[in-house]
């Protein structure tokens, strides 16, 4: 499949290739590489400036600030008070809601069947017909 990629004049130089990835992600496709590289073009020319250094400095050079101490916030005493629901909580481990596969009964095999362990140097064939 071949693509047509053009570099108008109105559109601040940018190219437009068919593929329409460089209109998308503001960084030249294959296409156009290929169309630089044969018309000794710096690709690097149609990157969008959105990439540059300048600006990923820019991004996180200014300051964060954070909520402070939650003894120091204002406290608004017409707002409710919203509460968790107690009847929607439930004690102990929650419950999985994933459909079983293949992996849940190999590691069903793995795990011991109860708290007795076996006499020590037995294996499973000699202890399965022992009561313990």
């Amino acid at each position: 499949m071949k693509y047509e990629v053009s570099f108008p004049e109105g559109m601040n130089g940018n190219p437009i290739c068919e593929c329409q990835k460089p209109q998308f992600t503001g960084i030249p496709c294959n296409h156009v590489l290929a169309v630089c590289c044969q018309r000794h073009l710096n690709p690097m020319n149609y990157v969008s400036p959105y990439y540059s250094v300048e600006n990923y400095v820019n991004t996180w050079s200014g300051e964060f600030h954070g909520f402070g101490n939650v003894d120091n916030w204002p406290y608004d005493m017409g707002a409710p008070t919203i509460r968790p629901d107690t009847g929607k909580i439930n004690k102990g481990r929650r419950k999985h809601k994933r459909i079983p596969n293949s992996m849940d009964d190999m590691e069903a095999r793995n795990r011991p069947r109860s708290g007795v362990q076996p006499p020590e140097g037995s294996n499973r064939t000699r202890t399965s017909g022992l009561k313990l």
